[in-house]
């Protein structure tokens, strides 16, 4: 019966059965549930293992329902994040939603393989299929989601729910867990850039456009120095990887050390989305408000780490200022108190006023 119903409404309507005829022939035994489909990663995950393996811990809890990696745009989340789900596959169904700036439910149905054709409650049809069987949904590129309070109603509806999200800011929700996501690991002093994941896959992106290349001996100090100025962002080592056809390290290094210009288009970057690192740092800055962007260029001033005492001095900072900063990923925690990523400082580094570089120059003045 469910087989000829299914024949029959994809000749003659050309749409599925419901979610509940479905789940009832599964149940029935007549029909095996569908796989979910992954993306396919079009390259090699480098240098994660430490993330992949806090993360997949992390989901195991069972009080991490709803977990949100966040990290600036270009630094691999994405990638992260498919990893995870490819191992999570292998026991339970994973489905990858993009929301690419559509509304939550219409971007679940899509990507749970509904057919809504008809349907007047398509937040009927996902929560049905999502309370079949414990599962976990994957939503890329969430920062643009308007209705984030959705994703708690749908917790609380799907116990068997689990939700990871990649997004470029947190969402400060009461279910929400946050892993940061930062650059590669660079080679620290007295290790050898070889040795390092930033360093490796600069050269893997290097080897896909110029086949064979190695670098020489004096090649090493300019590929560490490429991997400090981009912070170890995935998106801009790979950029930065595909001048390798045309000019040696230590060029390229040379010309980052100016600008990121040389990032912006010359070369084709992982996808079209991504193709300059400038393009996507200024959609991270755009969703600033103006008194978050002043204080982030006014913390641009600084070089390595610094204190909440600096940081007001300098840059007028406040906790809460400091804080949403943080929740863009724009100010990261470090042992000596906060940073600014590199290349953001490098970035903006045109656009720093010049009373904010004064009042750093009167600040340590006045600690010395």
């Amino acid at each position: 019966l469910y087989a000829a119903l299914e024949r029959s409404l994809h000749e003659e309507l050309g749409v599925e059965p419901s979610p509940e005829a479905r789940a009832l022939a599964v149940r029935l035994g007549a029909a095996a549930p569908a796989r979910p489909r992954l993306p396919a990663p079009l390259t090699a995950l480098v240098g994660r293992e430490v993330e992949g393996g806090e993360i997949l811990a992390l989901l195991d809890r069972p009080d991490c329902r709803f977990l949100s990696l966040v990290g600036p745009g270009g630094v691999g989340k994405t990638r992260l994040a498919l990893a995870v789900a490819q191992r999570l596959a292998e026991s339970r169904p994973v489905y990858w939603v993009e929301i690419k700036g559509r509304k939550l439910i219409s971007s679940l149905a899509e990507g749970l393989g509904l057919s809504l054709l008809g349907r007047t409650d398509a937040r009927e049809a996902v929560l049905h299929q999502l309370q079949e069987a414990p599962s976990l949904v994957v939503l890329d590129e969430a920062e643009h989601l308007e209705e984030a309070g959705e994703l708690e109603a749908l917790l609380r509806e799907a116990p068997g729910l689990k939700l990871l999200l990649t997004t470029r800011r947190r969402f400060r929700l009461h279910s929400e867990w946050v892993y940061e996501v930062h650059g590669l690991h660079q080679a620290e002093e007295g290790r050898s850039v070889a040795q390092s994941p930033a360093a490796e896959l600069f050269l893997s992106a290097a080897e896909r456009v110029r086949p064979g290349w190695r670098p020489i001996p004096q090649d090493w100090a300019a590929i560490g120095r490429i991997c400090h100025l981009l912070s170890g962002l995935p998106l801009g080592l790979e950029l930065a990887a595909g001048w390798v056809r045309l000019m040696s390290p230590p060029e390229i290094e040379g010309h980052l050390s100016g600008s990121l210009e040389l990032l912006e288009g010359g070369t084709p970057g992982p996808d079209e989305h991504h193709a300059s690192l400038r393009a996507v740092l200024d959609s991270t800055l755009e969703r600033l408000t103006p008194s978050e962007r002043q204080t982030l260029l006014g913390l641009c001033t600084f070089r390595g780490s610094f204190d909440l005492g600096a940081a007001k001095a300098v840059a007028g900072a406040t906790p809460a200022l400091l804080a949403a900063l943080g929740d863009h990923a724009l100010v990261q925690v470090s042992q000596g108190g906060y940073t600014i990523l590199e290349v953001i400082r490098q970035h903006l580094a045109g656009d720093i006023p010049v009373e904010a570089r004064e009042r750093h120059g009167a600040y340590y003045r006045g600690l010395v």
